[in-house]
């Protein structure tokens, strides 16, 4: 399942921004792990931050993202191998 436009949750005032659920990270980084079949973890947290429109991750970001990567490996919706982030076949 694509994230649709509505999960964009990074504000464009002041204060401190809204962390989005686990679940909805975690359908983001499936996003784009169909479109890119593998990515390092790291660039995963990145590119999945960025989808959420964050342009660095930090001390609230990063985990963030990281915990719903985790959701989707334990869902076993993507698998860790050497640190990489794979999709699995369909």
């Amino acid at each position: 399942m694509a994230p649709s436009a509505c999960l964009v949750t990074a504000p464009r005032h002041a204060g401190r921004p809204r962390i989005s659920p686990p679940e909805e990270i975690a359908n983001a980084a499936q996003h784009l792990l169909s479109q890119h079949i593998s990515l390092p973890l790291d660039d995963l947290v990145r590119e999945t931050a960025r989808l959420f429109g964050y342009q660095r991750t930090g001390q609230r970001v990063e985990p963030a993202m990281r915990r719903g990567i985790a959701l989707l490996l334990t869902r076993q919706m993507a698998r860790e191998e050497g640190g990489m982030v794979i999709q699995p076949p369909q």
